[in-house]
């Protein structure tokens, strides 16, 4: 990234509107591809924390599921929908940068994805941890939710007296063999 001069104002024109269009294409196409490097990037590195995953599963002799494969799915989902949202914010302030350097109305400020960078940097940093998180403490963090869930399930009478009664059944199965 350069920091040039800014360019002259100008006047929007018929004249040099073909000029100015031009510019503009030329200026946003290379914010565009790498904007495309940014969301590929992005898709790598969700692509490397799901190997990982796999690789730590296999490792334990876990049951590989579907379930896995969702929820990457909807990681994805997530991420690009954040991805773009912010992508689009990125565009609206380039597009008001380069208006008003044409003006004359802003001092220089670089036209550069700025938030879509930061954005894919925090995934990145969240991806990361992911991959070189032990596969044991992700088990601890599981199991501590599922132990959460149950005693919020107990609060609830109707799911104690269920729970009752199964263990109920299940003594009197045993009993009876």
């Amino acid at each position: 990234m350069s920091f040039t001069t800014p360019p002259k104002p100008t006047n929007f024109t018929s004249k040099n509107k073909m000029e100015i269009l031009s510019e503009f294409i030329r200026a946003f196409g290379t914010k565009a591809a790498f904007i495309a490097i940014v969301y590929v990037l992005v898709l790598i590195l969700i692509m490397l924390d799901l190997w990982s995953g796999v690789m730590k599963s296999k490792r334990k002799k876990d049951y590989i599921s579907s379930y896995g494969l969702q929820k990457t799915l909807n990681k994805i989902a997530r991420y690009y929908n954040m991805l773009f949202a912010i992508t689009v914010i990125d565009v609206i302030q380039m597009i008001a940068i380069y208006y008003s350097q044409h003006n004359g109305s802003v001092m220089f400020l670089p036209i550069i994805p700025l938030f879509t960078f930061f954005a894919a940097i925090f995934i990145g940093v969240i991806e990361a941890k992911s991959i070189y998180e032990k596969a044991e403490q992700k088990d601890k963090a599981k199991s501590a939710e599922v132990v959460r869930f149950i005693r919020e399930a107990l609060k609830d009478s109707e799911t104690s007296k269920i729970i009752q009664n199964i263990i109920k059944e299940r003594e009197e199965n045993e009993n009876s063999n």
